[in-house]
């Protein structure tokens, strides 16, 4: 996914959660990942997730935003924790693949980090901000507790 894509999520996100649309907290109730088998509509982005890809289904306690459940791509699933807070992965369970999944986002935003000229607003300021270093040990201390082998993000 481009970075630009992300960025959109991320303000889509925003825009959601402004609207009452979108939860703002950061613990769902339940978090499950399956393989598509029927087309569905991202709940998020509205684009439809395609066959064979994992869809993401959040549960909500209480209908704080209108919504007891959602429907997600990864990418929005990401894109909606990187907004409203840090990847708690004690809060609930993931599975390694989505462990992986967020560990390639956290070094690819890092990665569009250090490819920002000088002088240019880094796009995610991993660096600059303590969540992304909290999620990078969280999601690793996670891999490896499940014995998968994973090439470490240092910064």
């Amino acid at each position: 996914m481009s970075q630009t894509k992300f960025t959109e999520l991320r303000k889509l996100v925003r825009d959601q959660i402004k609207a009452h649309l979108l939860p703002s907290d950061t613990k769902p109730k339940q978090v499950t990942a399956s393989p598509l088998i029927h087309a569905t509509r991202c709940s998020l982005c509205k684009d439809l997730i395609p066959l064979g890809d994992s869809m993401y289904t959040i549960a909500f306690d209480g209908v704080s935003a209108g919504l007891q459940q959602a429907q997600v791509h990864f990418e929005c699933h990401a894109a909606w924790q990187a907004e409203v807070g840090h990847i708690d992965t004690d809060a609930y369970p993931f599975t390694t693949d989505t462990l992986l999944r967020f560990h390639k986002a956290i070094r690819d935003a890092l990665k569009a980090d250090d490819d920002t000229p000088p002088d240019t607003p880094k796009p995610h300021g991993v660096r600059a901000t303590s969540d992304w270093g909290k999620d990078r040990d969280d999601v690793e201390r996670q891999l490896r507790a499940r014995g998968i082998s994973f090439t470490p993000i240092v910064w």
